[in-house]
């Protein structure tokens, strides 16, 4: 009977414990969430420069997943013809001078397409 008085006590606050802290938790979270106002007024300095974009300007990007420059058109790799186990792909990493080729072949890309914004992965 002890023991089983022991257990449940060891059991009451292994429940309780967590318990409390989702309620102390919700009740800080309530207490202090922060609400703006729906409108709020701006001052501006009537000194300070104000530039914007007209609708005209054109902002160009290059969006490119160089991937590491292991990928290139002589690449044969593993996973590219269907997945793991249907592909006929033996490469599962390129060769040292294909990596060279290929970066060389993407700086010289770049250097001849200028571009407002370069975005690679």
């Amino acid at each position: 009977m002890k023991i089983v008085k022991r257990i449940l006590k060891i059991v009451f606050f292994l429940i309780l414990i967590p318990l409390l802290y989702v309620i102390i938790a919700i009740a800080h979270g309530t207490m202090t969430d922060f609400q703006p106002e729906e409108v709020l007024a701006l001052d501006i300095d009537k000194a300070q420069k104000i530039e914007t974009i007209s609708d005209s300007t054109d902002l160009s990007f290059i969006i490119w997943n160089v991937g590491y420059g292991g990928l290139g058109e002589e690449s044969d790799f593993f996973y590219d013809n269907g997945g793991f186990l249907t592909s006929k792909g033996k490469m599962v990493r390129a060769p040292k001078e294909n990596v060279e080729k290929n970066i060389k072949g993407a700086v010289d890309f770049l250097k001849n397409n200028p571009a407002d914004f370069y975005l690679f992965q």
